[in-house]
């Protein structure tokens, strides 16, 4: 809020004011009444919480919201804008997919193609010298202890690459990312941020500057809880460590900290990730949450190809969505939920669904008569540096100059291996830097026919971090009380939820480095105002638009307002910021201007201007 003095005089003043005033300002009459006040009637400034998913397909959400249609879930979809043709970066992996969401960027701008790969830069660790050339990483093997909750209390430096720019100092995962964060510049701005994940190497998340998270709470997926239990391989035990991100939320969301001990303010971007429906979608069998020896009865990941849920698939639905329904209890009961805008996002899917679709790579099966490695495979023909592979594979070549050799072998092997597409060259170039000019560029990238995994494991049903359609159709919702409903099936990226974040915010989508390098757009229905078209901004996110936003015109108070949708305001005036006087209502056009004036300004008296949508 801004008092202004004197005559002639025009301030643009945006503000998101949540379905009550839309935007205020005041006008003195003599340049004695210029002084900043306090606002002593004020809503809560708006907010953001993501909550991600691991595995929620967008087919998952459709059918869980059909068999529960009172769900949070179901609440979150049918309550905003709805993105049925959502998909994620590739490769499909947690650590990129996780960093498209906070950066909006690919691995190509980003420089972060997996959470285990390859850099020609650096030095291994502990090495500070020397031919450079290391593989990077980050996952829960750079933890002091990978079966500890806390990782033992840390990152193991010893564990961590050297970077030769700046002399053999260690590698953390905030410093390999290229560019900056979502928590960055809300904390930049002067925002709090919070975000619960699922390994210590998710610091990641602070960027590069490593300090973009306030409360950063890193619980070790990888771990064994309380009863020796590996906590990866049972449905329950990763339900009770979801639980622990839920519970650390529920503090942030009452002004804690995640251990709920220090009063620290309710942050301006929080959010966490589930991991239960991921772990769901990926074993065939549980074990019990409190025995490594007790195998929970029930099938891991789906019945059929049309996305019916196995047992414990549908108990880790049910799960993560009253947990959702706990974290939105707590927004409305401390009057945040009308301010706060929810995205629910699959961070990733898992491939296949159809369990008839399965093909394990490296097992001897009825549907796979030869057993495939691809580091094997390629290693006939020239040395390999690394291969990483799920259900996509990342090659890279001790000699670059044989990428053609290696991809003869690889076609040449293409039936047995089941792989459905190969790039490397031109083809890898048009969507990833080329590896002989980025460090970190795999020399070829394998996606396989879908269903296929490259493991040796017959544990795993499904995995993810390749390209196939289930790896990647995620579900996206963006969800406030305010915003008009709406299902929006045009294709978008989940790269697209960072700058839209931004903008949800007030805050500059192009503070991000990835969007302005890949000019990542905003999700449809929340850019900058234009010509035509729809919104889905809600009604209320009025501002005073410039050039002119208060002048006088023979006298009397003039304000310019814009709004996004057909909405009749009233403008009022006070001062003393408790009574309010109405002096006119407009009806706003849809994506228009209206000016509104106050006809009969009394002389010489302060008066403070506010703009109110009308119920």
């Amino acid at each position: 809020m801004i008092c202004l003095g004197g005559s002639l005089m025009s301030f643009i003043v945006p503000c998101f004011l949540p379905r009550a005033a839309a935007s205020l300002l005041t006008l003195g009459c003599t340049l004695s009444t210029y002084q900043a006040f306090s606002a002593t009637l004020e809503p809560q400034p708006p907010r953001v919480l993501m909550l991600c998913v691991d595995g929620l397909h967008e087919l998952d959400l459709a059918t869980y919201i059909q068999s529960h249609p009172s769900s949070a879930m179901a609440r979150l979809a049918m309550g905003g804008a709805r993105y049925t043709s959502a998909t994620t970066v590739r490769p499909s992996d947690s650590f990129p997919t996780f960093i498209a969401l906070i950066t909006g960027g690919s691995p190509a701008v980003t420089g972060v193609y997996y959470d285990d790969s390859y850099d020609r830069s650096l030095w291994p660790p502990g090495i500070t010298s020397g031919a450079t050339g290391v593989s990077i990483v980050f996952n829960e093997t750079i933890d002091i202890s990978s079966t500890a909750l806390n990782g033992g209390g840390g990152i193991n430096v010893n564990q961590l690459p050297r970077d030769p720019k700046r002399g053999g100092a260690p590698v953390f995962p905030h410093n390999y990312l290229r560019v900056n964060t979502i928590f960055e510049v809300v904390k930049a701005s002067g925002g709090r941020t919070a975000y619960c994940e699922k390994h210590l190497s998710y610091e990641i998340a602070h960027g590069p500057s490593g300090k973009g998270v306030d409360d950063l709470f890193t619980p070790e997926i990888a771990a064994n809880n309380n009863f020796g239990v590996s906590i990866t391989k049972s449905v329950p035990a990763t339900e009770d460590y979801d639980d622990l991100k839920v519970d650390a939320v529920v503090s942030q969301i009452a002004g804690l900290d995640h251990a709920g001990v220090n009063t620290v303010g309710v942050p301006t971007l929080f959010g966490m990730n589930f991991q239960a429906v991921s772990v769901a979608q990926r074993v065939g069998t549980s074990l019990s949450a409190t025995s490594k020896k007790v195998t929970i009865p029930g099938q891991g990941g789906y019945l059929d190809g049309i996305g019916t849920p196995g047992v414990l698939l549908a108990d880790a639905l049910d799960h993560t969505d009253a947990s959702i329904d706990r974290i939105l209890s707590e927004l409305e009961s401390h009057s945040l939920l009308d301010s706060t805008y929810v995205v629910l996002v699959g961070k990733h899917g898992n491939s296949p669904m159809d369990p008839t679709k399965l093909v394990i790579a490296g097992v001897v099966s009825a549907n796979n008569p030869k057993a495939i490695d691809l580091a094997k495979l390629v290693g006939q023909v020239t040395p390999v540096l690394k291969v990483t592979a799920d259900d996509g594979g990342l090659i890279w070549l001790q000699d670059q100059t044989q990428v053609e050799a290696a991809v003869e072998v690889l076609r040449a092997n293409q039936t047995d291996a089941h792989i459905e597409d190969i790039f490397y060259g031109a083809s890898l170039k048009a969507y990833w830097p080329d590896p002989l000019l980025d460090s970190r560029a795999p020399d070829i990238m394998v996606f396989p026919k879908p269903g296929t995994i490259y493991t040796t494991s017959t544990k795993r049903i499904a995995e993810h971090g390749g390209g196939a359609e289930d790896d990647v159709h995620v579900a996206l919702v963006i969800s406030n009380p305010s915003l008009r409903p709406e299902t929006r099936r045009t294709p978008v990226n989940t790269a697209q939820v960072a700058p839209t974040i931004l903008q949800l915010l007030g805050l500059n989508p192009l503070s991000l480095q990835a969007v302005q390098q890949e000019r990542t757009p905003l999700l449809p229905g929340f850019e900058p105002l234009q010509a035509g078209g729809t919104s889905l901004l809600p009604p209320g996110n009025v501002s005073f638009d410039p050039p002119s936003i208060l002048h006088f015109d023979n006298g009397q108070a003039q304000l310019q307002l814009i709004e996004s949708r057909s909405r009749s305001y009233v403008l009022q005036y006070s001062s003393d910021l408790k009574t309010w006087t109405s002096v006119s209502t407009n009806a706003l056009e849809s994506r228009g201007t209206i000016q509104v004036k106050d006809l009969q300004p009394a002389a010489g008296v302060q008066r403070f201007y506010r703009a109110v949508a009308n119920p």
